[in-house]
């Protein structure tokens, strides 16, 4: 057993990879995809797209859901399905589908449509690749779920359980205090000994804050096996989490690691109020995230990603307590201001080195500008006096308008060891 302790310390130091999924669509219905896939024999997968709709854009009066996919492989080989799914009632509740595609290990793009009798439509484009199974210890795709059926009748059965796929792998207290996971171990050695399943939730820094206990399931002789289980969110606060799943072959003492990355959201009926048009601001935190939190980022999608900028901006917030954040309009302002004053060239103005001054501390109270004859640097210095007398100071060293900082009076901002030498050059008294 100390061996199977020892194993779990590697999850402290596992991130979450991207697999594309899920996949929010465009256009005015809006959906969510997620896809899972599971190893049937040595060489062939078995891919299921599970998406679910939001009842709320496709529209009273529609009675039907036109359903069409289309999915190219390497070589441009196109296959195509189709079928239509009736909609009852007035207003259509939570619609909750998928499909299966037996494939082989390669990349693919996948294009779903789905479209009402009414006209709206949506669509989801995405690129993803298919990996070979491993001939040791290996673990399938965690598939979230909101719940688990023993109906044999029902559409998702599978393996003893009808797991109801919750695409969007987001949670939200009162709602689905309870996450459920469910996957595949291959590779096992055939015997009578037993294969130990571990499960963990991380938040993104990596610090473990659920565990269960280590859980032996006999082999009985076999190679493969399914499992689903339960892990209570209800002492998590709302945030973005890994769940990391541990395989453990006690006879060969092989081991297989999964992860997959859920959002615990507030209240249900929370809404995080980011309008469209402010996201492409809001994403750009690089003067104000850690590397880990950039590449993060770049993981999320939809819901999960709105909800990580929502709370990564939280921090800034100078009335935290009321629901509107007043540094985001002025932060967008600020990223603004760069690109239309600093850019030059093919460059926007945010990468210069004014330009991440100016956003991550605004507006200075004073700009002294020396201006030179021909064939001599220019140079501006920035005076802060509400944050304690900051000062920096820049040189157009190309005579191109990319104004570089020699000079800056805080540590976070390093000064050019020969910011002296230059400003002598350049027969400046600063």
């Amino acid at each position: 057993m100390n061996s199977i302790l020892l194993l779990l310390s590697i999850f402290s130091a596992t991130e979450a990879v991207s697999t594309g999924f899920p996949a929010w669509s465009k256009g005015a219905i809006q959906f969510v995809v997620d896809r899972c896939d599971y190893y049937r024999g040595d060489s062939l997968i078995q891919a299921e797209f599970y998406f679910m709709v939001d009842p709320k854009t496709v529209g009273p009066g529609a009675q039907s859901l036109e359903i069409a996919v289309e999915l190219q492989n390497e070589q441009g080989q196109v296959s195509r399905d189709q079928w239509t799914r009736r909609i009852s009632g007035k207003t259509p509740g939570t619609i909750v589908d998928y499909f299966q595609i037996y494939l082989k290990p390669g990349t693919y793009a996948l294009r779903l449509v789905l479209q009402t009798d009414q006209g709206q439509s949506g669509t989801v484009e995405r690129t993803f690749t298919v990996q070979p199974r491993d001939s040791t210890l290996s673990l399938s795709d965690l598939e979230l779920a909101v719940r688990f059926l023993s109906d044999s009748t029902n559409p998702f059965y599978k393996h003893g359980v009808a797991v109801i796929p919750n695409p969007s792998h987001t949670y939200r207290p009162t709602q689905r205090e309870t996450l459920r996971v469910y996957y595949e171990v291959y590779g096992m050695q055939p015997d009578s000994q037993s294969v130990v399943l571990n499960h963990l939730i991380q938040d993104t820094t990596g610090q473990i804050l659920l565990r269960l206990p280590p859980r032996p399931v006999a082999k009985a002789g076999r190679g493969s096996m399914p499992w689903a289980t339960e892990l209570p969110l209800t002492d998590l606060k709302p945030g973005v989490y890994d769940l990391l799943v541990q395989a453990v072959d006690l006879s060969t003492g092989q081991q297989a690691l999964r992860t997959v990355r859920f959002v615990y959201s507030p209240e249900q009926g929370f809404t995080v109020d980011l309008p469209e048009e402010w996201l492409p601001y809001l994403e750009f935190i690089d003067y104000f995230a850690s590397e880990d939190q950039i590449a993060m980022l770049k993981t999320l999608e939809g819901e999960g990603k709105r909800y990580f900028l929502y709370t990564f901006w939280k921090r800034y917030d100078p009335n935290p307590e009321t629901p509107k954040n007043e540094f985001l309009p002025e932060f967008i302002e600020r990223v603004k201001y760069a690109d239309e004053h600093f850019s030059f060239g093919k460059k926007l103005g945010r990468y210069t080195d004014r330009g991440r001054i100016y956003i991550r501390y605004g507006p200075p109270d004073q700009i002294e500008h020396k201006y030179q004859e021909w064939g001599r640097k220019d140079v501006e210095k920035w005076i802060y006096y509400q944050r304690g007398q900051m000062e920096f100071i820049f040189m157009d060293f190309e005579m191109s308008g990319d104004y570089q900082l020699i000079y800056s009076s805080i540590p976070e901002e390093p000064s050019r060891q020969d910011w002296r030498q230059l400003l002598r050059e350049e027969e400046f008294d600063w």
